[in-house]
């Protein structure tokens, strides 16, 4: 059974994630999951549901390069719901995350924020004492398009480093 901690320390993992996207801390990306992992995400704008599945800390990393093409992402988790795992020592769980991606892409009129509704479809595996992503699963809800009128987008370095 998860105890308060684990789910306090599963909603720090997918905080972190969100955070060392934007920070694009790849490698930091990598070591949330599982040596074993598996993504997998949509091709928007076609197919908003996952359908291309990369496993491996490596091709995870490799795979979340496509942030580099952009000026800046913001993500943003709205909310979380947790799980115990069918796993009787309580090494495993699942879970929802919903919340927003905003990927801010220079274009002929200046930046465009193209943003993703999103939920994130979960498995999580307790490992060498700290949970990590097993499994996770992007959903596009839906996408909208924005202008952005003043762009900042050389934010300041944020230190991102993950405890022990």
């Amino acid at each position: 059974m998860l105890t308060t901690t684990d789910r306090a320390e599963i909603a720090e993992l997918c905080q972190r994630y969100a955070v060392l996207v934007d920070a694009r801390e790849l490698a930091a990306v990598g070591a949330l999951f599982a040596d074993d992992a598996e993504l997998v995400l949509p091709e928007p704008p076609d197919r908003l549901t996952g359908v291309r599945s990369v496993r491996g800390r490596a091709a995870i990393e490799q795979t979340l390069q496509a942030v580099l093409g952009l000026a800046a992402t913001a993500h943003a988790v709205l909310a979380g719901a947790v799980q115990d795992g069918p796993s009787e020592v309580g090494d495993t769980a699942s879970g929802l995350v919903t919340g927003q991606a905003h990927h801010l892409a220079a274009d002929l009129d200046g930046y465009t924020n193209t943003v993703w509704f999103l939920r994130y479809h979960d498995d999580y595996r307790r490992v060498d004492g700290h949970w990590r992503f097993s499994r996770r699963q992007l959903d596009i809800s839906w996408i909208e398009r924005r202008p952005v009128l003043t762009p900042r987008v050389a934010a300041a370095p944020v230190s991102t480093a993950q405890p022990s």
